[in-house]
């Protein structure tokens, strides 16, 4: 089974993006608290890592061989080199979209991820032009910023004529809140959020939350600031409202600092805060009851899911590149040519050797070379009591008891058996009872036309 199979992909990405976005809904009400918005995102970010987790270990539930009957009638073996048969029914090929789909974020998160990188790169050569300040040891000075932040080395780096803009009283109160920040580890704190920005730059839900975190740890650093400097809560108020006029809107998501927030209503309520009011309640242990009854449907429905995709995964057509020449139900026999039989497979010829591949996860559950009208032949057992066929190999590449996963080369096309050129005949079965084998496996995604030298053996 793999990660961008549809089931797993509704698994490990689909609940949960649903179950943040609900969390955000029930939060998004209540005033920010540094230790409730961490445990949040934790929640939020948490059924991501479960919903994988489950998909690989349900890739790894037992699956029970299961040995069909002796069959004696003719297994309707194909003929090659009948190429007039009906082209394979043109399909969307819903796994090719999804990986097109995966590559697209990928690409997208990568780009994102280097503009993170040279963010955090950025932040640490700050120290290289700047310049020590005469009255701490711990502070800087650097044309390259517009705002004070704090240096994941501990040092509060200054805005170049922020000391001589400002009185020492608002320095002071500034280098209070950057050295709260240093104190809470909110250095590290920040790069981790603004990769979480990077990676899932799609989920609104998430990105929402790790605002609420940054604007939570001002608030923290706020009140600490305030702390220090009991008597100046309005002119600390008055001081962000004039630093955040001339810092022009400049962003430090990778920094902690004194005035990152940007939009009206989080700087209203860090103003609102210093001052000592408060503008929605507090989140009650009720919010927490309700997350974690929404935690029980989310886990019941991800392992289902998971335990579903092993069973509904047929995504991957055994041969790549063939041509469908015979179908399942009554054709004229290839060797007679004079009267109607039975087909009871799917025949798709290629050339000898072509790799055949697993369709979905199973276990090998029958090897016999020269099997009669059969030829080479094997069977693998899938969930659900699905058991796939393939006949006339040239080679059989794995052995009774393997565990294959979807896409894993198990044999190569042959003609061996009762047969009139290379192809594979795949036979499917479902609670030991034969199937069109259209309505579970895919076709090749590839057609492939006989070469015009080509000689049927």
């Amino acid at each position: 089974m793999t990660l961008l199979s549809l089931p797993a992909l509704i698994t490990w990405v689909g609940i949960p993006s649903v179950f943040a976005l609900i969390l955000a809904r029930i939060v998004r009400q209540t005033t920010p608290s540094d230790r409730n918005e961490k445990q949040t995102l934790l929640v939020m970010l948490a059924p991501f890592g479960l919903g994988a987790s489950m998909v690989l270990l349900a890739g790894q539930l037992p699956i029970a061989p299961i040995a069909l009957a002796d069959r004696t009638s003719t297994p309707g073996v194909a003929d090659a080199e009948a190429l007039t048969a009906s082209d394979a029914v043109s399909q969307v090929d819903l796994p090719s979209l999804l990986w097109v789909i995966g590559l697209g974020y990928l690409a997208v998160t990568i780009w994102r991820c280097i503009g993170w990188l040279r963010g955090v790169v950025s932040l640490f050569l700050l120290t290289r032009e700047s310049v020590p300040v005469p009255f701490a040891a711990d502070v800087l000075i650097s044309p390259r910023t517009k705002t004070p932040l704090i240096h994941p080395s501990g040092q509060v780096i200054l805005p170049d004529g922020f000391i001589e803009a400002y009185s020492q009283a608002d320095t002071q109160m500034v280098l209070a809140h950057e050295r709260a920040h240093h104190d809470r580890g909110d250095q590290v704190y920040f790069i981790f959020l603004a990769l979480l920005d990077a990676v899932f730059w799609c989920h609104p839900g998430l990105r929402w939350q790790t605002e609420r975190c940054r604007l939570a740890a001002e608030l923290a650093c706020d009140e600490a600031a305030c702390a220090a400097f009991p008597t100046q809560r309005k002119s600390y108020a008055q001081l962000i409202v004039r630093a955040l006029r001339s810092a022009h809107h400049e962003q430090h998501v990778c920094a902690p600092t004194a005035f990152s927030s940007r939009s009206q209503g989080e700087i209203r309520m860090r103003l609102q805060s210093i001052v000592g009011e408060s503008t929605s309640p507090s989140r009650r242990p009720g919010v927490f009851v309700m997350i974690a009854l929404l935690t029980v449907p989310l886990l019941a429905g991800q392992w289902a899911l998971a335990k579903d995709a092993i069973e509904a995964n047929f995504s991957v057509p055994p041969i790549e590149k063939g041509k469908v020449t015979s179908r399942y139900g009554l054709r004229t026999d290839p060797f007679s040519r004079d009267k109607k039989s039975h087909h009871y497979g799917l025949d798709i010829a290629a050339p000898r050797g072509t790799i055949i591949r697993a369709p979905a996860l199973g276990v090998v559950s029958n090897v016999s070379p020269n099997k009669g009208n059969y030829g080479n032949f094997l069977e693998i057992t899938h969930a659900d009591k699905i058991v796939t066929r393939y006949t006339q190999l040239e080679t059989i590449k794995v052995e009774v008891g393997d565990r294959v996963r979807a896409g894993e080369t198990v044999a190569t096309v042959g003609s061996t058996g009762r047969s009139t050129g290379p192809h594979l005949h795949l036979e499917v079965f479902v609670d030991g009872k034969r199937v069109d084998p259209e309505t579970l496996i895919a076709l090749p995604t590839e057609k492939w036309r006989k070469p015009p030298r080509f000689h049927d053996q």
